[in-house]
């Protein structure tokens, strides 16, 4: 204790409370540092993995789409095959196994992770209509049907691939941002009805459901600040859940449409209004048939 408290002091700015560095020991102490002696070593190290990196195997999961997920605190995110590895090494490194060859155990171990964890089902929501919850940095941000709102604590068993990096305060304000966008508007015929729309907009993009299939068209000579809006927005909801190809593209190849997975945003420019332009968007935004 007096040793990882000078190490707290020295290298810790602030220094952590001394319940947290109390907490931080007694993690360690819980898990076996002996040699593993098993009739099946590769499932004893298996569950020992899980116990130590994943909450006892809540926070790993093999997806329908052939990869390993993990629960990192805010959201699960996909992993290679290669980092869960990784994981398994490094407790078989501190709880050595006799008589077993690394290379052999660490694949029979991955081996049973995949049956272990396989899901049958669609947690991850990747054909399944989405929760409507809006994941911010500091919880999950339920709607109900009426609209209502109520931020939660991050749960595993909420199963949400994205969060916004962003923190969910209803009585924030941001004066300039206001200021700005109204000057946007202000050559409109009803500049408040403009900004009370494009937000409404805005809420309906970084939320998962596409309940109602939308095409905005932000049309307008240069400067007028259609690049300042999309921008923001595309910051709001994180490079990773917006597609910036060209819309026309997606008419070229096969496969093209598959680049539209899992992204809330498809943001074109006015100079990529070529042909094609009326029938690819009339596909991204038909309902799917019954």
């Amino acid at each position: 204790m007096a040793a990882l408290s000078a190490e707290n002091n020295s290298r810790c700015n602030p220094p952590l409370d001394t319940s947290e560095v109390e907490g931080i020991i007694a993690s360690i102490i819980r898990y076996p540092t002996q040699p593993l002696n098993t009739d099946d070593a590769a499932e004893a190290l298996m569950q020992l993995t899980l116990d130590q990196h994943f909450s006892a195997g809540q926070h790993l999961l093999r997806a329908a789409d052939g990869k390993f997920w993990e629960y990192d605190k805010r959201l699960w995110r996909a992993v290679a095959d290669d980092w869960v590895s990784g994981k398994v090494l490094q407790v078989l490194q501190a709880n050595p196994i006799r008589g077993q060859k690394t290379a052999s155990l660490l694949a029979q171990v991955l081996a049973l992770l995949k049956a272990k964890l396989a899901v049958r089902s669609d947690p991850l929501s990747f054909t399944a209509e989405p929760q409507p919850v809006i994941n911010c940095a500091n919880g999950e941000l339920w709607i109900d049907p009426d609209g209502q709102v109520e931020l939660r604590p991050h749960r595993p068993d909420s199963y949400l691939r994205h969060c916004l990096d962003v923190e969910y305060d209803p009585e924030a304000t941001c004066p300039e941002y206001d200021c700005a966008v109204l000057e946007i508007f202000s050559k409109t015929e009803s500049p408040e009805a403009m900004v009370r729309h494009w937000h409404e907009l805005t809420g309906y993009i970084i939320q998962p459901s596409r309940a109602i299939p939308i095409v905005s068209i932000l049309s307008g000579g240069g400067e007028n600040g259609k690049t300042k809006l999309i921008g923001t927005t595309i910051r709001l909801l994180g490079s990773e859940l917006v597609h910036a190809q060209r819309v026309d593209d997606l008419e070229k190849g096969r496969f093209a449409m598959g680049s539209l997975f899992g992204k809330y945003l498809s943001s074109t420019t006015m100079s990529a209004l070529e042909p094609s332009f009326p029938t690819a968007f009339s596909r991204l935004s038909a309902k799917p048939r019954p």
